[in-house]
């Protein structure tokens, strides 16, 4: 049965855990769109000490995850078109192992990938004429 908790963490330990593996996405979350602009306040507003809503977490075990639920793991790069939107991401669809992996996130995650591509991920810029990369995710 679910049951609803309610508790704080920290954006250091929620981004350390998203770098150790322990939290995930459900493979029905949107891709990555979030501008460059878009982060860029998201930052004001963390130093300015503004609040920046809550996150929804799904606590994962063998009791609510079976074989064919997927789920994605947080980018660690991501491509900016020349007009700094979001190019186009591909997750990598995988299972999980839940004596790894504890923590799906349903809500927050534009803000979570965001802060996480900030302080350990890469952000390139594409030329207005580069080709777009592409890999077999979604």
């Amino acid at each position: 049965m679910s049951r609803l908790v309610d508790s704080s963490i920290s954006i250091y330990e929620a981004l350390e855990n998203i770098k150790n593996g322990k939290y995930v996405m459900p493979a029905f979350q949107r891709q990555y769109v979030w501008s460059m602009e878009q982060v860029e306040k998201l930052w004001d507003s963390i130093l300015l000490d503004y609040p920046i809503a809550t996150f929804l977490f799904w606590h994962v075990d063998d009791n609510n995850v079976t074989w064919d639920t997927y789920f994605c793991n947080f980018l660690n790069d991501v491509t900016f078109d020349n007009r700094k939107q979001a190019d186009t991401v591909n997750y990598e669809l995988s299972n999980i192992n839940v004596n790894l992996t504890d923590t799906a996130v349903l809500d927050g995650q534009q803000r979570l990938t965001s802060l996480f591509l900030s302080l350990y991920g890469e952000a390139f810029i594409r030329q207005k004429y580069a080709r777009r990369k592409s890999s077999g995710g979604i």
